[in-house]
């Protein structure tokens, strides 16, 4: 065989290869679950009728996920605690489907805020006039403004706004914000940009650790305690790996995500018989929904889940957490760690829709059995799809020494002082050092701790 001909079976192979890898990829994505349709026979009003809109399992799925997203950014005066910490409903949701594949629906999800984002807008507008009026009458006179400016309220935050922008947004909405793209490209671009890379304050706002900024030139400190940021945003694979390099950027973790391949079909485009489209139908919701914000302005909530319940979700996470641990490493723990807080969130909102829904005004609010069991259901299926994204983005070279950092973990006993670390990481061939490196990891990871009278304990996650 001469060279050229032995250079051509290599291309042909190495195609044969990528072409198997691509189809053994397709058929582990076609088996990624739907929600189950139980789900959306007890979903709140706003939702099921919402989700009915739509015929196929994926498109329903799209819109409830992106729902919650736009839901929990619009809901004030509600907050539980998890985790001994005050948090509010945020969430932060995306959707990873190719071009033309019917994740699209987010932009119906987004008109469930866009009556509020106008009023919110239109309002700031109208007192933006009446201080300018004001100022005019006063420089006339010759008196002094008293009055400060107002500031301009929205409820979309643009995915492509500098950091500056965007945390100018979110203080003026006294905190509170949602990002909601139909396509991830807007906030990949931002991030990859120096003026625009924000995700060290969506990274803090997921659990509302304070953000601050110092405005240079204008020498003007700002800080946004306890924010409330919600995103939903869709994008393509590659849009994922744009703003989201490796899987263990910590940025990953805090999403919700569900991803799918649609398969080659036309869908039927001609109008429905009932004679009312989409972008009616949203409309109107979306004033439904603007008096579902008005009514929890007026009803503060404070949610908590009953002691079965929190039996139950700590179960249920500790047995995903090791099973997430012993398929894919420590690094991959934070995907159930994260969903954990967000599963308390999806009920918080469900929870509160409910509330709505039976015109009941109590501040204290213990979670419903049937809502609870449908975030736990939720929560099954996003692990699972946020498990699938994990093993197809990019590793770092942190991730390439796990293995050893587990087995290393799974040697050590429950109670130990530093000597039996380093006879530990001898059996493994290791140098002295990396004990202490491994160490300081597993501190990291919330899997060990140091005990005051000396060495080390291992934590039950």
């Amino acid at each position: 065989m001469s060279k050229k001909e032995t250079q051509e079976k290599a291309v042909q192979e190495k195609a044969g290869q990528e072409k198997a890898a691509q189809i053994l990829e397709g058929n582990r994505l076609s088996k990624l679950p739907v929600i189950h349709k139980s789900v959306y026979n007890i979903l709140p009003a706003l939702l099921k009728e919402g989700a009915d809109r739509f015929e196929s399992e994926r498109e329903k799925d799209v819109f409830l996920l992106g729902s919650l997203g736009i839901i929990s950014g619009c809901m004030r005066n509600t907050q539980g605690v998890y985790d001994q910490r005050l948090v509010f409903p945020n969430i932060y949701a995306f959707v990873v489907a190719p071009p033309a594949s019917g994740k699209g629906v987010m932009v119906y999800a987004r008109m469930l805020g866009e009556a509020y984002h106008n009023r919110m807008l239109f309002s700031s507008k109208e007192a933006l006039k009446a201080y300018e009026a004001y100022r005019k009458e006063m420089q006339a006179g010759n008196q002094p403004i008293a009055m400060e400016k107002p500031a301009e309220q929205v409820l979309f935050i643009p995915g492509n706004a500098s950091a500056a922008a965007v945390i100018k947004h979110l203080k003026q909405g006294e905190g509170a914000g949602i990002i909601c793209e139909a396509e991830a490209d807007s906030l990949a671009n931002s991030f990859s940009q120096d003026w625009g890379n924000f995700d060290d304050v969506v990274r803090n706002a997921f659990q509302h650790e304070t953000i601050s900024l110092t405005r240079k030139g204008e020498g003007e400190f700002v800080e946004i305690q306890q924010p409330r940021l919600s995103i939903a945003i869709s994008g393509t694979p590659g849009q994922v790996r744009a703003m989201v390099p490796t899987a263990e950027n910590g940025l990953f973790s805090r999403f919700l995500y569900y991803t799918f391949e649609a398969p080659v079909k036309w869908r039927d485009v001609s109008p429905r018989k009932d004679g009312v489209n989409h972008t009616e139908f949203f409309k109107e919701m979306s004033e439904r929904m603007l008096a579902f914000v008005d009514f929890t302005h007026a009803s503060p909530t404070e949610f908590t889940l009953s002691e079965s319940q929190w039996k139950w979700l700590n179960r249920q996470f500790e047995e995903w957490l090791f099973k997430t641990y012993e398929a894919m490493g420590m690094e991959a723990t934070s995907i159930t760690k994260r969903l954990g807080l967000t599963t308390f969130r999806i009920a918080m909102i469900l929870s509160v829709l409910r509330k709505y829904e039976a015109g009941n005004m109590v501040k204290q609010l213990v979670c419903d059995d049937t809502d609870f069991e449908t975030a736990m259901t939720l929560a099954a299926t996003f692990h699972e799809h946020a498990n699938y994204m994990y093993s197809v983005l990019p590793k770092t070279e942190t991730n390439a020494g796990d293995q050893k950092l587990r087995i290393f973990n799974d040697l050590l006993p429950d109670k130990f002082e530093t000597k039996a670390a380093l006879e530990v990481i001898s059996k493994l061939g290791l140098k002295e050092r990396s004990a202490y490196n491994y160490l300081s990891s597993l501190i990291s990871l919330g899997l060990l701790a140091k005990v005051p009278s000396g060495g080390y304990e291992k934590l039950k996650l």
